[in-house]
């Protein structure tokens, strides 16, 4: 697991006895964010999912380029998320939608498609690559985006899909 922040400090808070003094700590809401370029909602679905993630994850200021999981998202935020967007949008998105689609502006466009997909079990998480692929079986209770950070481990050379 990643930590959703992190804060530098010049040195650690010491108490008199020279022990850390936890107290004395900023808490992750006090940390300054990170400086990057904000590219506003330019359309209805967007602007929605944009209050959606704001909501989700706690972040005030979220881009449409924003990647889910570069701004502090998970697998459990996820199925928020998309329990969020399914009362929204009034579509029921598969979770794996996610890995093709991690940024507002991605899914806003898979929302905006005039053609319904036909969802299958199957998810390219890295459908490139020379090498032989490499197939992962989720357990019966979880879902394939326990696997992003393995796919992006074995390289973009790995062919590597989710079942």
């Amino acid at each position: 697991m990643l930590p959703a922040s992190f804060i530098s400090l010049a040195a650690l808070p010491v108490t008199l006895n020279g022990k850390l003094d936890r107290k004395a700590l900023p808490s992750a809401g006090k940390s300054v964010e990170v400086l990057r370029k904000h590219v506003a909602p330019r359309n209805d679905t967007e602007r929605k999912l944009i209050n959606i993630w704001q909501e989700v994850l706690g972040i005030p200021s979220i881009s449409v380029d924003d990647n889910f999981f570069d701004v502090g998202g998970n697998s459990l935020l996820a199925v928020r998320l998309f329990t969020r967007i399914e009362k929204t949008f009034h579509i029921k998105l598969p979770l794996a939608t996610l890995i093709e689609a991690q940024t507002v502006e991605q899914l806003a466009g898979v929302l905006s498609e005039n053609v319904r997909r036909s969802w299958s079990p199957l998810v390219e998480m890295q459908p490139k690559g020379s090498r032989p692929p490499f197939f992962c079986v989720h357990g019966a209770s979880g879902n394939v985006l326990i696997y992003r950070d393995l796919s992006r481990h074995l390289g973009p050379d790995q062919p590597f899909y989710g079942l």
